[in-house]
C-alpha cells in the first residue's frame, strides 16, 4: 500500500519536472519533449526489469555512464562491476 501511494507522489512530481523541463528545453538539440515517465525513477526501474524479463541482454543502466565518464573506471573494472 506504501509502494502505491509512493508511486503516486512520485508521478505529481514527475509530472511537474517534465513541465518545466519542456517550458526551457532547446527545440534544436531535443526535438521530442520529455515525458513525465522520463522523470520518474521507478519506471527506469520498472523498464530495466521488463527487459531482462524479456531476455535482452544489451540494456545497459545510466550508471555505466557515470563509471565511464564521472568515475573514470578502466574497461576491466567496468566488466568486474556490471557483468559485461
Amino acid at each position: 500500500m506504501n509502494e502505491g501511494k509512493d508511486r503516486g507522489l512520485w508521478w505529481h512530481t514527475a509530472s511537474i519536472e517534465s513541465t518545466l523541463a519542456n517550458t526551457v528545453r532547446d527545440k534544436k538539440r531535443k526535438s521530442r519533449p520529455w515525458k513525465t515517465a522520463d522523470f520518474h525513477p521507478w519506471e527506469e526501474r520498472d523498464r530495466r526489469e521488463k527487459a531482462e524479463k524479456a531476455g535482452r541482454k544489451n540494456f545497459a543502466d545510466i550508471t555505466i555512464l557515470k563509471a565511464v565518464f564521472v568515475d573514470h573506471m578502466d574497461f576491466s573494472e567496468i566488466e568486474d562491476d556490471f557483468g559485461i
